[in-house]
């Protein structure tokens, strides 16, 4: 209690016989006093060998409008003989990002990851119908996502497309951002994806 009523919060506040500041605690040596405080343990540290997930992947695009979309460029497909036959150790490349047909709308997604920068070419590794490349949503997202995403060192991939567990349509496991599903996780709608923590 100070002596002027109050409870010694305030103008003068923690003025003592030793001067300014005294009997006010002194944070140890590297820590922010003006950093907010951590609430919980904060982030774990991944195991021994492997690289975080914040240092390898990227956050996830906004969505732009749909001129964004339209501006977009579009490849038509080759003819479906060329995807048969494909697996992971025998993908084929998708020649580029086939134009919208109509049939389901645009998604938040597509239009975020429209015009990211390529970075690598789409290997796809099987599917049963090539027109679905066109047609499905969660088919575009996944080559949107696969040609501009973030790779995760080796071992890293989610735990679906490093078991190989169900329809791996990309040969690659490509991130689609941080907390994000994987490209074949994607594709895959209902599954649950390692990469969304």
């Amino acid at each position: 209690m100070s002596p002027h009523g109050g409870s010694g919060v305030g103008v003068g506040a923690g003025v003592g016989p030793g001067g300014f500041g005294a009997g006010v605690p002194v944070p140890p040596p590297g820590v922010n006093p003006l950093a907010p405080p951590q609430v919980g343990p904060g982030p774990m540290a991944p195991p021994a060998g492997l690289v975080a997930r914040n240092v390898w992947d990227r956050p996830v695009p906004l969505p732009r409008d749909r001129a964004w979309w339209t501006g977009a460029t579009f490849t038509p497909l080759p003819a479906p003989g060329h995807f048969r036959g494909r697996s992971r150790t025998n993908p084929v490349v998708v020649p580029g990002l086939p134009p919208h047909q109509g049939v389901q709308p645009l998604s938040a997604r597509e239009r975020a990851w429209v015009r990211e920068p390529v970075l690598r070419p789409v290997l796809l590794a099987g599917l049963d119908d090539p027109r679905q490349l066109a047609e499905r949503a969660q088919l575009r997202e996944g080559i949107l996502v696969t040609r501009a995403g973030r790779q995760p060192p080796p071992g890293q991939e989610c735990s679906e497309c490093r078991r190989g567990v169900g329809r791996l349509v990309f040969a690659q496991c490509i991130s689609g951002g941080l907390g994000q599903k994987c490209n074949n996780c994607l594709y895959r709608g209902h599954v649950r994806c390692s990469f969304q923590g």
